[in-house]
């Protein structure tokens, strides 16, 4: 829940939810902060603190995958009839 040198970001979910693709695992209101998304499908199974390289602990989340790939209903994928090629 860490991705830079900004703010650790707190867990948006509970232990064993269920997390869909794109769907945001941690956020902060707080400066220098960005929010993680779920690059797969599946459930929770672990917030723990893990080691970094520089030498401190910070929130890490396990999702244990269940084979599907559904994206979260809160993503909007562009619409292929309404995109149009500019030729020049």
């Amino acid at each position: 829940m860490l991705q830079h040198i900004g703010t650790i970001c707190e867990a948006k979910f509970a232990k064993g939810d269920a997390v869909k693709m794109g769907q945001v695992l941690s956020d902060s209101d707080k400066p220098l902060s960005a929010p993680s998304h779920s690059s797969v499908l599946g459930k929770d199974t672990d917030i723990s603190k893990l080691h970094y390289p520089g030498g401190f602990r910070a929130p890490t989340i396990e999702i244990e995958t269940d084979g599907f790939q559904k994206l979260s209903t809160l993503i909007l994928l562009p619409s292929t009839k309404t995109m149009t090629v500019q030729r020049k």
